[in-house]
């Protein structure tokens, strides 16, 4: 008698083991379920968040709304003016970032030939500057073949000033508009390179 009940003592301990090891389980389960829920509520949160358009938002040096940066050449003529609503500077990265920037650029009598517009901007050590969202270029200069560029990215070298752009780009020019998946140009050479999937268009005008 003794030893049934002690077999029956051990098979309840065992199943209720069993059914412990269950919960636990289904209790770990929901803890991740949980948190993974957490976790993308709060990347929703931040996709929707303006503030959140610029990574590292919360580690940045300096910000400013309405600011107005004079770029210099070595030689002192000065080479471009950007003024922008907002901007914030990231020590860490060396990188500053615009919002609906506006640059002119000046050539060597500081007589502005080039005005460039877009939604954001960053700008690196390198003095290399990437735009993104309604990039606008357009030529200062009247009488010039080359007169606007417009696409919704583009990486200019300030130094140098050629222009990448790898999306959608419309150029235009006298009498004339040509449209381009990629183009590399340079601003100071007024010069523009198609690449790939290039359709041109004339506007032909009848001389008597």
């Amino acid at each position: 008698m003794i030893i049934i009940t002690i077999i029956s003592t051990f098979k309840f301990f065992k199943k209720y083991k069993n059914i412990k090891k269950k919960y636990i389980f289904i209790i770990f389960l929901i803890i991740i379920i949980l948190f993974i829920l957490i976790t993308t509520i709060k990347i929703l949160i931040n996709l929707h968040n303006p503030q959140n358009l610029f990574p590292y938002h919360n580690t940045y040096n300096c910000q400013s709304n309405m600011v107005t940066i004079h770029s210099y050449s070595t030689k002192g003529y000065l080479k471009c003016i950007i003024t922008t609503c907002y901007v914030t500077h990231i020590l860490h990265d060396k990188i500053t970032w615009f919002t609906n920037p506006k640059i002119t650029i000046f050539d060597k009598k500081n007589i502005p030939i080039w005005r460039i517009t877009a939604n954001k901007a960053a700008l690196n050590y390198n003095k290399i500057l990437f735009l993104h969202g309604c990039v606008d270029i357009r030529n200062l200069v009247q009488h010039t073949s080359l007169q606007s560029i417009i696409s919704n990215q583009a990486i200019i070298n300030l130094t140098t000033q050629s222009v990448i752009m790898n999306t959608k780009v419309t150029v235009y020019g006298t009498n004339f508009f040509s449209i381009s998946t990629k183009m590399h140009a340079n601003l100071y050479t007024q010069t523009a390179i198609f690449i790939d999937d290039v359709k041109t268009y004339y506007d032909i005008q009848y001389i008597p």
